[in-house]
């Protein structure tokens, strides 16, 4: 496939409503056909990225009307989906805890910046609600994943059995 070259200031980044659920879908099942191994990714329910939509922050990337991209800012709070406990964080440090649960960059536009772009915006975010830690979980083998995380300051903790049983290595950033 080839890719798509756009230069920055030509899409925008917004935060997304739940009316464009169908295109998240669209966008997950693009990255699913075009990864060599389905490990690498976890798949999210229309109910959880329903969920994402309305009561976390999830930023989309357009790029002429189409949705490209887009990364989840997800409020964990003390429930086990903090990865903030993945952390060995005490209480009052993992409620300060987000998680970057998900981008995904369409497979024609990756190689702009997206990704790294989105977890710049996901973080700022985060610090304008009072969260002081970034959390992800990345795949060992999401090497792309792993060195634009990397890049934006976030620091390898351990590696953990994480959802059904996937090996994931885990992530922070203290911001």
């Amino acid at each position: 496939m080839s890719r798509i070259k756009i230069l920055p200031d030509a899409y925008e980044i917004k935060p997304l409503s739940d009316i464009y659920l169908p295109e998240l879908l669209k966008l997950q099942e693009n990255a699913f056909l075009n990864l060599e191994n389905e490990e690498l990714l976890r798949r999210n329910s229309d109910t959880t990225l329903r969920d994402c939509l309305v009561n976390h922050y999830t930023l989309g990337v357009i790029y002429k009307g189409i949705l490209i991209a887009f990364g989840i800012l997800y409020f964990g709070k003390l429930t086990n989906e903090n990865i903030g406990y993945d952390l060995d964080l005490n209480i009052d440090e993992i409620i300060k805890t987000a998680n970057i649960k998900l981008i995904i960059v369409h497979s024609a536009y990756r190689g702009n910046g997206l990704q790294r772009r989105l977890i710049g915006e996901l973080e700022k975010e985060a610090i304008k609600r009072g969260f002081n830690t970034l959390a992800c979980t990345i795949a060992p083998g999401n090497f792309y994943s792993i060195r634009n995380f990397e890049a934006c300051g976030f620091k390898f903790y351990k590696q953990k059995q994480k959802y059904n049983g996937l090996i994931r290595n885990i992530y922070l950033k203290k911001i």
